[in-house]
Parts: structure tokens; C-alpha cells; sequence
């Protein structure tokens, strides 16, 4: 009797972090998307408000994040390349951390982070409802269009070339001169 006690806890662990991860990777909550977002306003770094209205006209990829969560962090460093090699074309990343000022200071600077970073630790779970995170699952990512209608939303973690496909999708193609 010991011995199958002993194995369903680790069996049901595993079965529960499955259950996780497959909800972080594939559960969308596809209700929203084609809508236009609400507005929200929030401090950045620097405590100066900033509007996600202020990003209307360009191709918007807003990021909730935490400095305490590991996939978050795995996933900044692509969220820095796309913004540098896509900037040019149309698109701002916008990062909103669910986090203290101070972490999310230090770890912006350590890692380097280029794209704004706006604060949301009151409003945050709120915010990613109304956004189609009903799970409060983090890392969420939400691709705007130019006229502020979510086209794509994300839970969990990003590979690169998927993250760099769907932006691609989005984005006017180059323009030679």
C-alpha cells in the first residue's frame, strides 16, 4: 500500500505541471481577439505616465511580465532583437511588468531591456482580463494591429521563429528604394 501512495503524489505532480504547461501553451482565449483593446495608462521607469494610446499607428506587442518569473525572463532577450531588427517597420514592444519598481529597475538594466516598460502591479491581473488572460498566466503577450485590435494573444513563452513568424505576418513588407 506504501509503495502505491508513494507513487501517485509524484504521479499527480506531473500530471498537474502537464495540465499547467499545456494551458500556458495552447488555451487561448480567443473571445477577444478582433476587439480594440481599452485604453490603459500607467508609469513607466521613470514614473511618467504613458497611454497605450501613445503606440496607435504602429503594429504594438505588449508583454506582461515579472522578474520573478522564469519563461518572463527567457523570453526579453527576443522581445529586444525583434524590437531592434522591427522597429524601423512599424512595431513597438511594450513590456507592463507585475512587479515592484525596484526589481523591475534592476532587471531591466542588467538585461538591457530597449522598449519601454510600464508598471502594473495593482491593476495588472484586471488589465490582462480585460485583455483575454482570464487565467492570470504569465508570461501574456498580445500582438495590437495599428488601430489597437488584438490580433493574437499568448500564454506562456514565445520560441523565436514563432515569435518572429507571427510578427512577420503583421508587418508591412520592405520597402526597397
Amino acid at each position: 500500500m506504501r509503495t502505491i501512495r508513494s507513487l501517485i503524489l509524484p504521479l499527480a505532480a506531473i500530471m498537474a505541471a502537464a495540465a499547467g504547461y499545456w494551458l500556458a501553451q495552447e488555451v487561448q482565449d480567443e473571445r477577444v481577439t478582433g476587439q480594440t483593446v481599452a485604453d490603459f495608462a500607467l508609469r513607466d521607469l521613470d514614473g511618467k505616465n504613458r497611454a497605450l494610446s501613445e503606440w496607435r499607428g504602429k503594429l504594438v506587442l505588449v508583454n506582461f511580465w515579472a522578474t520573478w518569473c522564469p519563461p518572463c525572463r527567457d523570453e526579453i532577450p527576443l522581445f529586444i532583437k525583434l524590437r531592434a531588427e522591427q522597429f524601423p517597420r512599424g512595431l513597438e514592444v511594450i513590456g507592463v511588468a507585475v512587479d515592484e519598481i525596484d526589481a523591475v529597475r534592476v532587471y531591466s538594466e542588467s538585461v538591457g531591456i530597449t522598449y519601454p516598460v510600464l508598471l502594473a502591479v495593482d491593476d495588472a491581473f484586471a488589465m490582462m482580463t480585460a485583455y483575454g488572460n482570464s487565467a492570470g498566466v504569465l508570461p501574456y503577450t498580445v500582438l495590437l494591429s495599428p488601430r489597437g485590435e488584438i490580433l493574437s494573444q499568448r500564454r506562456g513563452a514565445f520560441a523565436e521563429t514563432e515569435l518572429a513568424e507571427l510578427v512577420a505576418r503583421h508587418l508591412p513588407a520592405n520597402r526597397s528604394k
